[in-house]
């Protein structure tokens, strides 16, 4: 009991520091952050159209966006064509910049798919990490008129990913823009063979070395997503394979092939799924560089 205290105090303590608070759990937020002083060359009681508006989106600016390209780190390629929608209206003085629905374009800055359990712990690339990850990059905001707002705008850090689909795991940012699974669903996976392996390791020990593949194999076939590769759609024949692979893992060196033969997690982003977005470059009309303006907090409420 002390021991399970003094374990629930520590990832209690370490939590804000490996991001386990905020990678994952927060809503998306229903509102864009959007600088209030940004530039808008309209008179009062004109409307707001893209036409009549002079438009410098200061850095930091956060937009909601609902993803149109269903993406795979198993197949997606750097360069690849992204789309996006905006999610909610963006609005400055009261008067909408960009109306929801508008189209954003991007493209995949980077690709990488799940790898082997046992090479991710000796590749340098990743180290550690055998889950695939997705880097984007949204270089316009289309409007209904056609006109093109330049931008540079990259999934949000610790943002999490809202998927109305199921997924194998809750997927977040991280400090690279890239979306990849959460750092406590990270974790989760790579523990799981363990407690599969020290099970069988505790039934050897106390029982017979002959029980060690025998109670792997049961707890494979009981639970067999502790050591079958995360996926969202659910495998064929899974107790069956999970009894093979378990009394694998009671097997001596069991452990290092059963991390030969697993992977991480995929991470696959649906239709409908919503990211956050933050400017790390804006062009307003005529411009040649992006604006280094800070960044306002002002609240864009959806209509």
């Amino acid at each position: 009991m002390r021991a399970a205290r003094v374990i629930a105090l520590a990832i209690l303590l370490l939590s804000p520091v490996l991001g386990l608070d905020r990678a994952y759990g927060q809503p998306m937020p229903d509102k864009a952050i959007l600088p209030s002083d940004a530039h808008l060359d309209y008179s009062p009681g004109q409307v707001a159209t893209p036409e009549a508006q002079t438009v410098d989106i200061p850095i930091g600016t956060l937009i909601p966006v609902t993803i149109e390209t269903p993406l795979s780190s198993k197949t997606a390629q750097t360069g690849d064509m992204v789309r996006a929608k905006l999610a909610h209206d963006m609005q400055v003085g009261g008067r909408i910049f960009v109306p929801e629905g508008a189209e954003l374009i991007g493209r995949v800055t980077y690709s990488q798919g799940a790898r082997r359990r046992l090479v991710a712990k000796v590749s340098p690339e990743r180290w550690f990490r055998s889950s695939g990850c997705i880097g984007l990059q949204f270089d316009a905001i289309v409007t209904s008129s056609g006109q093109e707002i330049p931008i540079i705008a990259v999934p949000h850090y610790r943002a999490p990913v809202v998927s109305p689909w199921r997924c194998a795991g809750p997927l977040s940012v991280n400090n690279k823009g890239q979306i990849r699974p959460t750092i406590l669903t990270a974790l989760k996976q790579e523990t799981k063979p363990l407690v599969v392996s020290g099970f069988a390791l505790g039934a050897g020990l106390l029982i017979s070395p002959f029980a060690a593949p025998i109670a792997g194999a049961a707890m494979g076939a009981a639970k067999p997503n502790l050591v079958l590769s995360p996926s969202e759609i659910e495998p064929k024949h899974k107790r069956l394979k999970g009894m093979l692979m378990g009394a694998v893992s009671g097997l001596p060196g069991g452990f290092l092939v059963t991390q030969a033969a697993t992977r991480g997690e995929e991470v696959n982003l649906h239709e409908e799924d919503r990211i956050m977005l933050e400017i790390r470059g804006s062009f307003s009309d005529g411009a040649t560089a992006a604006s280094s303006k800070p960044a306002i907090k002002a609240e864009c409420d959806r209509s």
